[in-house]
């Protein structure tokens, strides 16, 4: 690393030196060989971390290099894959139950990840999924149908007709519930290819004797979705009113077919209106099912079912205050809260979270993992970017003041990023708030937020961007310490593995501009990061963002050392 930093400092120099002499293109190339430079310092760092990792995580790593690196070193980014798959496809003798399930898990990693570059790739990563060991893994079947569809997403901008093939070989790997995201957004590509595949999974649905999970994948699509289609939404009404009207011979099957009670419930209003001639007995069906569901649906099913339905807040605040147990009132206060905010009445969203009780406040945090505070935090945040768009900043800190203060720097932060286009420094001032409030709270071993004011200090106050990053660090390491304060996106790395996942990556975004104001500070931070994935997952995206800046530079006069930053890269 010393001497990775001793060749920077020394290019650095030169650059000094030679700056006045150098104009137009000779500049932007010095400038380009910087971050190429501190790219190469940033991946011999990652080299070293992979000796922390376990074998299959080292080959999301390889993967991770070899695709941020295809633009500019082909050559090298081919090895660095090669390694990454060769791990998958080799098995060890006398492989394990378990050893194989992880194997498995990792190709089908590689696979989402790698897919979109290369066929030939994807048809070794597939030979490795589809091997007949895969029937002795518990669920093997729906974990390779949910790399299929994320594979799917992956390529669908650059190839829709590719990504359609995924979803099919996902449909016959079993199914998964990413298909619904797979269809809507190639709906948005190609009509004709998302409606091929909807179809192809209705009849994969009935001839799976009316399968929940596939039917469950196709209402949001089909009555939510891009580019409706009434054709579309009466030929699955049609098959979900086959499989909800079809007889049973037993209490088990008929069981079974209840559970789509759950489905056709919500859309009653459809079926009057597409399929009239089945309406009538569908909502009898429903009703007759009721009694068969859980709780939970069984009131979801009763509401559908209401003379009256629940159409609007008041609606739902009034059923609220009619119900006895905590978990509808929780239920229809939450709809009620999310209904408003959907009408963009935020001010009336935030007084009915700010009307339950301390009971229900704990069950609705319980019940969708700190969704009360989220809710809170987002509705504010919302309501006070709204006021500020009107030019009423007064009212945007009244909403500011107005919220807990356990979630006051929540709304600060989103705040200060919109306020910042018109007036840096109350933006700024806003951050140096939210800044010392989060080392008074408990939220203080929340990362995410510090990590968001790294964000924004480089932009407004890079002297400050350093020792706020540090301070995510501290908080990151503590709070690997302490699960009691882990939040929803620390139980989703306990889950999915860090590097396998692009959602979970965004969050360890940093600005290329750290390392051209402060490289030494950076590269320290970023070595006292205890979790060898975590560390691994920001240097990764630091690698990308420089090399986005390189590219930037190059192609861009006028750039010389300004450049842009890219952290989503």
């Amino acid at each position: 690393m010393k001497g990775s930093l001793k060749g920077v400092g020394v290019l650095l120099l030169l650059t000094a030196v030679l700056a006045p002499s150098l104009t137009g293109a000779k500049q932007r190339e010095a400038v380009s060989d910087l971050w190429l430079e501190r790219a190469r310092s940033l991946t011999d760092e990652l080299v070293k971390d992979s000796d922390e990792l376990g074998q299959y995580d080292r080959a999301l790593l390889w993967a991770r290099l070899g695709r941020a690196w295809q633009r500019d070193d082909a050559e090298r980014a081919r090895v660095w894959v090669e390694r990454a798959i060769e791990v998958v496809e080799s098995a060890p003798n006398k492989e394990g139950a378990t050893e194989y399930a992880q194997r498995l898990n990792a190709a089908r990693n590689l696979l989402v990840i790698l897919g979109a570059q290369d066929k030939a790739l994807s048809a070794r990563l597939n030979k490795v999924i589809n091997v007949t060991a895969e029937a002795a893994v518990p669920g093997g079947g729906g974990e390779n149908a949910k790399a299929k569809a994320e594979a799917g997403l992956a390529v669908i901008e650059s190839d829709p007709r590719r990504a359609m093939q995924f979803g099919l070989a996902s449909l016959r790997a079993g199914g998964s519930y990413k298909l619904a995201s797979l269809l809507w957004r190639l709906r948005k590509r190609d009509v004709s290819l998302s409606d091929t595949l909807f179809m192809e999974i209705i009849t994969a649905a009935r001839a799976r004797n009316y399968d929940w999970d596939l039917l469950a994948t196709l209402p949001a699509v089909a009555f939510e979705g891009p580019s409706p289609s009434d054709t579309l939404r009466g030929t699955f009404l049609g098959v979900l009113a086959e499989g909800l009207l079809r007889a049973s011979v037993s209490a088990h099957e008929q069981s079974a077919i209840c559970q789509l009670a759950s489905i056709a419930a919500p859309l009653l209003p459809e079926f009057q209106r597409l399929v009239p001639q089945q309406s009538g007995m569908v909502r009898a069906q429903v009703a007759v099912c009721q009694s068969h569901l859980d709780a939970n649906r069984r009131g979801e099913v009763g509401d559908s079912l209401r003379e009256q339905p629940l159409n609007t807040v008041e609606d739902l605040l009034e059923a609220a205050g009619k119900a006895s147990d905590v978990g509808r009132r929780v239920t229809y206060r939450n709809r009620a809260a999310y209904m408003a905010f959907g009408e963009q009445k935020y001010e009336h969203a935030i007084t009915i979270l700010d009307g339950f009780s301390s009971e229900e406040r704990e069950l609705a945090n319980k019940t969708v993992r700190g969704g009360w505070d989220s809710w809170r935090a987002s509705f504010a945040s919302l309501a006070a970017i709204a006021h500020l768009k009107r030019g009423d900043q007064p009212m945007m800190h009244r909403v500011i003041a107005a919220t807990p203060q356990h979630l006051r720097a929540l709304v600060q932060i989103p705040v200060a990023v919109e306020l910042a286009k018109v007036d840096a420094a109350t933006a700024t001032q806003l951050l140096d708030e939210a800044r010392a409030a989060l080392g008074k709270t408990d939220s203080s071993r929340n990362f995410d937020p510090y990590l968001s004011l790294v964000l924004m200090y480089a932009k407004l106050r890079p002297a400050d961007a350093i020792p706020t990053l540090r301070a995510a660090v501290k908080a990151m390491n503590e709070g690997g310490q302490s699960r009691q304060t882990a939040g929803d996106a620390d139980d989703a790395e306990a889950q999915i593995p860090l590097l396998s996942n692009d959602i979970l990556l965004a969050r360890y975004a940093l600005p290329a501009s750290l390392l051209a104001s402060d490289e030494i500070g950076v590269r320290h931070a970023l070595g006292s990061v205890a979790s060898p994935t975590r560390r691994v997952a920001m240097r990764l995206k630091l690698l990308g963002a420089s090399l986005a800046q390189r590219r930037f530079v190059t192609s861009e006069p006028g750039t010389e050392l300004k450049g842009r930053d890219n952290v989503n890269h």
